[in-house]
């Protein structure tokens, strides 16, 4: 290796890849300076291995530097980034060494062996150990003979460079640095520059105060959403034209819904559904941040259409008497929040009220047209018909013959007419008097058949409603053990994908990015962490007894933190301690009990696909059948409840038009009948809720697999990467996809 001086932006062109950070300073810091250490071969290959003082003898080296460059800018950082013929493996541990003297002077610090130091004084040491998994590194300080840890390096590392990226502070006051860097494999070492070469020299210049310390956004994408997007229905947010770096995973994604600048939704994949339930312009913003902390960030305004009521019903008679009153009920349902108004037009005369009163003077077809409109003018309309019957005029009876009357045209002929007529109002008025008035009697009195037949009809009508009743509870009685099953199994998949996922994140991931991860999995990362720890004490004293009972605490534990996310019907249904202790108890503390963060991440993440495919079989009936040997998802139970609930309306409305038009016979459900239905459609509604949330939850933790399975630090090899994107990812999105379908069936 020889020194050379470049200038910043000739490093850029000759690089292949470089690091984010060190194109983020180029565009931020203008003043920033920066020098560079090349191959003095560019052959890939450098030899150097160290037996005995000042004797170097040549082995072959797997990493070979290319360039190595010093720069700094207005943000109190110092970058090195190191460049290499070869790509990085991933699987092979090395370590990385910036060797630096901070005060000019070769007197203090180390400097034996010289060969190595170049009599440099090393007062400074960055190390770091890439050991295949995890990355540890420090920045130490050299004083009196012992080496104290005073910092951390941020490190990045990509396909073929490394950036190592240390704040000023560390260094305290100095601003002039010789350097010596170091890729040590094996028993192979790279060293730049080479014994008896001029060190590296870094002069951090003029750094100008510090105003806004915030890096610049250097990510450009757009938001992807619907041409259309309607108030109470759901639909999906994603990001477009965003150059996702796999050196750079995880991504954090950001969504804030509503333009109040709080972020509501923070997660590892991009993707994300949402329901505005009221129409409106929405200010939606998403931050990208990467695994280095550079963020990206753009706002979109979704315009969200009102959606008018629907299905609108008329409640009524059908037919009534002229001159009665009739009572009319309208209904209609809303995707948004809006109240309803309902106006009707009968016999040209407009009503508003969504139950109204009213009488007809005269007999035939009425119409009834309900107009019903939200608050922001959406309408619906309908219409319904109603037979006013004519009422019969009274018939006068016939009048009675007198019998004076015969008598006298018996004695005197015609003349007996004459001689009637003039006695006959006298003997009419004697009679008044004695007469009483005549009551006029009712329909149904004068027809004692129609009421007879009305209460027939009356009974024959409870009891089929009775009877329609009675076998959709039989139904249920027997839905509800399987349903329950069901619920139990779904919600034990959720679990055990939770304590997996959380466990791979424990071992994957720092406290802080689990904290950025859903509350679900911080709460589940709680429960479990510890359990390690408790594992290996309990495994000494009990052995596979005591491991039994770790087990059952921690299922039991994690089972009712992600029950805690369903609804209320999960704890009524679900009987935690029975099977977190048959099922998964032992399984779980066998795997808290001496684990190895290095191995075990790669053998959770296989058993995780087993986890997310028996999770898609409760979403994707496909699957359901490959895994449970069934079609039946939570799709299916949904259907069969709501099933239920149609066949609950089909009896009342059977029962209505069976007693609709009776005239003298009042007949109402039975209040016994009343209290089944109520009881029936309270508990189908509290099974159709929780298999929605079950079905949410799902999609949730499926998402969550999609980007797990993106990451590269969970599998054993690249291949295994590979055939995970074309294979399990694609499963996934294919399962939420036909998830998605199904709702809106």
């Amino acid at each position: 290796m020889i020194v050379e001086t470049k200038s910043y932006l000739g490093v850029l062109l000759r690089g292949r890849v470089v690091s984010v950070l060190v194109l983020m300073l180029l565009a931020m810091a203008p003043m920033a300076w920066c020098t560079t250490v090349s191959d003095s071969v560019d052959d890939g290959i450098d030899y150097f291995v160290y037996y005995n003082e000042h004797q170097t003898i040549p082995a072959p080296l797997i990493m070979d530097m290319i360039a190595v460059t010093a720069t700094s800018g207005g943000d109190q950082m110092v970058y090195f980034v190191f460049e290499f013929n070869e790509p990085i493996p991933t699987d092979a541990p090395y370590n990385l060494q910036i060797a630096l003297d901070t005060d000019q002077d070769p007197m203090t610090g180390i400097n034996s062996p010289e060969w190595y130091y170049n009599q440099l004084g090393v007062d400074h040491m960055i190390e770091i150990e890439f050991n295949g998994v995890d990355t540890v590194g420090a920045v130490s300080g050299y004083s009196e003979g012992i080496w104290t840890e005073i910092a951390s390096p941020v490190v990045a590392a990509g396909t073929d460079y490394i950036t190592v990226s240390v704040d000023h502070a560390a260094f305290g006051d100095s601003t002039t640095y010789s350097i010596m860097t170091y890729i040590i494999t094996g028993i192979g070492l790279d060293m730049a520059p080479e014994e008896g070469e001029t060190p590296l020299e870094y002069d951090t210049g003029s750094i100008p105060e510090i105003i806004d310390t915030e890096p610049e956004l250097v990510y450009i994408f757009s938001i992807d959403y619907p041409e259309t997007v309607e108030e109470g229905t759901s639909f999906q947010l994603d990001v477009v034209d965003f150059p996702e770096d796999p050196s750079l995973v995880p991504y954090t994604y950001e969504w804030d819904l509503d333009g109040d600048g709080i972020y509501d939704v923070i997660q590892d994949a991009a993707p994300y559904t949402h329901t505005y339930p009221q129409n409106g312009e929405y200010s939606v913003s998403l931050r990208v941040t990467d695994a280095s902390g550079i963020k990206g960030e753009t706002t979109q305004t979704i315009s969200v259409l009102n959606t008018p009521p629907y299905e609108p019903q008329i409640t009524t008679q059908a037919t009534v008497d002229q001159g009665e009153t009739l009572t009319i009920t309208g209904t209609a349902s809303d995707l948004g929040e809006d109240s309803l108004t309902y106006t009707w037009i009968i016999d040209g005369e407009t009503h508003v009220g969504e139950t109204i009163s009213v009488s007809f003077d005269s007999p035939g077809e009425k119409t009834i047209t309900l107009t019903v409109t939200d608050e922001d003018g959406g309408t619906v309309q309908t219409g319904e018909t109603v037979n006013v019957n004519e009422l019969e005029p009274e018939q006068e009876p016939e009048p009675e013959i007198d019998p004076l009357l015969i008598i006298l045209v018996v004695l005197f002929g015609v003349g007996g007419i004459f001689i009637y007529n003039s006695i006959k109002p006298k003997a009419e008025e004697e009679k008044k008097p004695e007469e009483k008035p005549k009551e006029k009697k009712g329909f149904c009195e004068e027809h004692p058949e129609v009421v007879e037949q009305e209460e027939k009809a009356c009974w024959d009508a409870q009891f089929e409603l009775d009877n329609a009743i009675g076998n959709i509870q039989d139904r249920l009685d027997v839905q509800r053990d399987i349903w329950r099953k069901d619920i139990r199994e779904a919600s034990r998949t959720i679990m055990e994908w939770d304590i997996n996922y959380a466990m791979i994140q424990s071992l994957t991931k720092s406290e802080e990015e689990i904290k950025k991860s859903s509350e679900t999995v911080q709460r589940v990362a709680s429960i479990v962490k510890p359990g390690a720890s408790m594992g290996k004490t309990a495994f000494k004293k009990g052995g596979e007894e005591a491991m039994k009972e770790l087990g059952k605490h921690v299922a039991t534990e994690v089972g009712k933190s992600v029950a805690g996310d369903l609804s209320s019907t999960v704890n009524d249904v679900l009987s935690l301690e029975s099977w977190a202790y048959t099922e998964i108890g032992t399984g779980i503390a066998k795997l808290l009990t001496g684990i190895d963060p290095k191995k075990e991440a790669s053998k959770l993440r296989k058993e995780s696909t087993r986890i997310a495919n028996d999770l898609q079989s409760w979403v994707d009936k496909d699957m359901a059948k490959t895994r449970r040997y069934t079609p039946r998802t939570l799709h299916t139970c949904i259907d069969e409840a709501q099933q239920m609930m149609d066949d609950i309306g089909t009896a009342i409305d059977n029962f209505e038009q069976a007693i609709s038009g009776f005239r003298c016979v009042d007949c109402d459900m039975p209040d016994h009948i009343l209290d089944e239905i109520d009881a029936l459609i309270k508990e189908l509604d509290g099974f159709i809720k929780t298999f929605g949330d079950l079905i949410d939850q799902i999609e949730q933790r499926l998402n969550q697999a999609v980007a797990l399975y993106k990451r590269k630090d969970v599998y054993d090899s690249p291949m295994t990467w590979l055939h995970a994107q074309n294979n399990e990812v694609i499963n996934i999105q294919e399962s939420l996809g036909k998830s998605a379908e199904a709702k809106k069936g």
